[in-house]
């Protein structure tokens, strides 16, 4: 589906968002071993063309974010993955996980 979409004078911007849902996993962090955890992966995407300024040329720049979730059951997300490329290259990666929580009652 697309999220965003701007047309201007001089220049446009798409966004679009996919999400998967990619079954169940156990997942071991700092925090634990959760079972059966819900397993999602999103890939966003932005294109972005525009006219640059200085040079007065037509350009554009892709930005493409493909990230991994899991979510367990009366927690929450325990751990994700993300990696970044823009214009194909990769940019940077980044994992998260939960060190410690706790569940009120």
């Amino acid at each position: 589906w697309s999220v965003f979409s701007y047309e201007g004078d001089s220049e446009d911007l798409t966004v679009t968002c996919v999400g998967k849902y990619l079954g169940t996993e156990d997942v071991t962090v700092t925090a634990g071993t959760f079972t059966g955890c819900a397993k999602m992966e999103l890939t966003y995407t932005k294109l972005y063309n525009y006219t640059d300024l200085f040079t007065g040329e037509e350009t554009s720049e892709l930005i493409v974010k493909k990230s991994t979730h899991w979510f367990a059951k009366g927690v929450g997300e325990v751990k994700s993955y993300e990696v970044r490329h823009i214009d194909e290259e990769l940019s940077d990666m980044t994992t998260n996980e939960v060190t410690s929580y706790t569940i009120s009652e």
